[in-house]
């Protein structure tokens, strides 16, 4: 088992690496795992999502109506003197780790084209 971090998780670069590996020629076995922990990081990932706008509403500054201010750019805004807890917050929740079963470099086989970039995005995901 490994432990990847929910931050690394929501990085775009690791989502795309992800996406590689699912248009990848791969073997069955390696596809099937891949499969299941897409399916394992989309839950995780929704909970994050879930978890990270609790964080955001929660501290964002808020209407008369207690509704969530949004800026031009339909960005939260936050006062200068709570950034400090929405940033300790965010730091908390990206930190939470999410154990998986590693893929192998047998499973991916030998047609798997990730490049060295990809590999790095992977993290500890592909093992030897």
């Amino acid at each position: 088992m490994v432990k990847i971090k929910l931050g690394q998780l929501a990085t775009p670069a690791f989502m795309t690496a992800m996406q590689h590996l699912l248009g990848d020629k791969i073997s069955i076995r390696g596809a099937w795992h891949v499969k299941e922990l897409v399916a394992k990081f989309n839950q995780e990932l929704a909970r994050y999502q879930e978890m990270r706008k609790i964080i955001l509403e929660t501290h964002c500054k808020k209407g008369d109506d207690g509704k969530p201010l949004l800026d031009e750019s339909k960005s939260y805004s936050f006062d200068k003197d709570v950034m400090p807890t929405v940033m300790k917050e965010m730091n908390e929740l990206n930190a939470i780790e999410v154990e998986v079963n590693p893929i192998t470099l047998s499973e991916l086989g030998d047609a798997c084209t990730l490049n060295a970039q990809q590999l790095i995005d992977l993290g500890d995901l592909i093992h030897a």
